[in-house]
């Protein structure tokens, strides 16, 4: 356990700077949570449009190809050249919808360069605040030594790290570090499936 003398000025500095570093990943959070909103809203727009001229183009292909076949009669023939006419008229229009939400869904990722520069000085205030604690703890270890202190009250470092490790905060960066980690889709699947749902 450390005890910190807020007084002082070099420690008022370092807490702003903690201060500042949540902040900053908060901001991260922000962003990023806004950009994956505003994505999913504009998927979420598109797809029906999609789907419609998708399915469109395959109604007027099937005639298409019973023309090539000369199936169709006088009056199918005129009704085909009107659907054709038609659903290029809306394919022009849903084209242009679905490059504006594409246009959209792109400029929604800027907020990754912002966000990875912020990380970044986050990353470095991290190594800088561990480089200082491994000076300390050894600086620590070297004045027990020399005095010949003995701690006996000292924590189960062990039953720390087991504690800290089963917490499950946030996704698993390293799945083979870890047994009861779900490694796709069918994973989740039986899970749930295991759960009654």
């Amino acid at each position: 356990n450390f005890a910190i003398d807020t007084r002082n000025l070099a420690v008022e500095e370092e807490m702003s700077r903690m201060g500042d570093a949540s902040q900053r990943l908060n901001f991260v959070i922000e962003k990023t949570e806004a950009a994956a909103h505003a994505t999913l809203d504009h998927v979420d727009h598109i797809m029906p449009i999609s789907s419609k001229l998708g399915n469109d183009a395959r109604n007027i292909k099937d005639e298409w190809d019973r023309l090539m076949r000369k199936e169709l009669t006088a009056d199918e023939f005129r009704g085909l050249t009107k659907s054709v006419g038609a659903f290029l008229t809306q394919a022009v229009d849903d084209s242009t919808a679905i490059e504006t939400d594409l246009t959209k869904i792109l400029m929604a990722q800027g907020y990754q360069d912002i966000t990875g520069q912020v990380i970044k000085k986050v990353i470095d205030l991290v190594k800088e605040v561990e480089e200082s604690l491994v000076k300390l703890v050894s600086m620590a270890g070297a004045i027990d030594q020399i005095t010949g202190t003995v701690h006996e009250d000292l924590p189960d470092i062990e039953a720390a790290k087991a504690e800290t490790s089963s917490k499950g905060d946030g996704p698993v960066i390293d799945p083979s570090s870890s047994d009861d980690v779900v490694s796709g889709q069918d994973d989740v699947d039986a899970l749930l499936s295991s759960l009654g749902f």
